[in-house]
């Protein structure tokens, strides 16, 4: 009788992000980057948000402010029924200005909100640099 392994440790808890739909079946000029193929909607948003993490700490770039993403076959959006020929293709998403807007069942137009990120918290106040009261006898 061998030793039984040690357990492996638990992979860290995937990123949560809650997706939003805010044009169905739309594609949209406001878009900018290189198409990336075969990613997951959460892939995608991360890869948003990340940009606007660099973006936020050097005030320049393009503000990524949802995601268009590809549907797969079958998918039912307010244009149509995807046929799945551009699933899983995610662009990054600087205006959800719908004048920018084609209809297109190939796409979702969505927004995303990543609840595993809490907001800072507010810093405590500094300590105060005179002595407490006496107490009362």
């Amino acid at each position: 009788p061998f030793p039984s392994p040690p357990p492996a440790p638990a992979p860290p808890p995937p990123t949560q992000y809650e997706f939003h739909v805010v044009h169905s079946g739309k594609s949209t000029f406001g878009r900018y980057g290189a198409a990336l193929n075969e990613v997951s909607m959460v892939e995608c948003a991360a890869l948003c948000e990340m940009e606007n993490e660099h973006d936020g700490e050097n005030g320049e770039g393009t503000l990524c402010v949802g995601i268009m993403y590809g549907l797969f076959s079958g998918e039912v959006t307010d244009a149509g029924v995807s046929d799945g020929a551009r699933a899983q293709r995610c662009y990054k998403v600087n205006s959800l200005d719908e004048s920018q807007m084609v209809d297109s069942p190939r796409y979702s137009i969505y927004t995303f909100t990543n609840p595993s990120i809490s907001p800072p918290s507010p810093p405590s106040p500094p300590p105060s640099p005179f002595p407490p009261p006496p107490s009362p006898p």
